[in-house]
């Protein structure tokens, strides 16, 4: 009987295991987006205390998947770069941030 008990604490404790590594693995850290000579490019010198809290503010408004992890801000990674980068520009908008305050 203490046998089955330890193998169904194994197996549990194995899914449960499984499941935080793919949420690990659905999340990319968010890196501002800028446009480059007609290309999007990282700006990752954008990302201060600020920024971060403004793109959570973005974030929130759409209802995107984020999580902060170690100081760091992970996003959706099935977010495209060309949505981060708008979601980037909202960010530094003063204008789009105080007309769009999320609830």
């Amino acid at each position: 009987m203490e046998l089955k008990k330890l193998v169904l604490l194994v197996a549990i404790l194995t899914m449960l295991s499984c499941r935080e590594n793919n949420d690990r693995s659905d999340y990319v850290e968010y890196v501002p987006q800028i446009f480059n000579d007609d290309n999007l490019a990282k700006a990752p010198k954008m990302m201060t205390e600020k920024h971060r809290g403004n793109v959570i503010l973005v974030l929130k408004y759409y209802g995107e998947k984020w999580k902060l992890e170690n100081g760091k801000l992970l996003v959706s990674k099935k977010i495209e770069p060309e949505v981060l980068w708008n979601y980037t520009s909202k960010a530094n908008d003063s204008i789009w941030l105080v007309s769009h305050k999320t609830k």
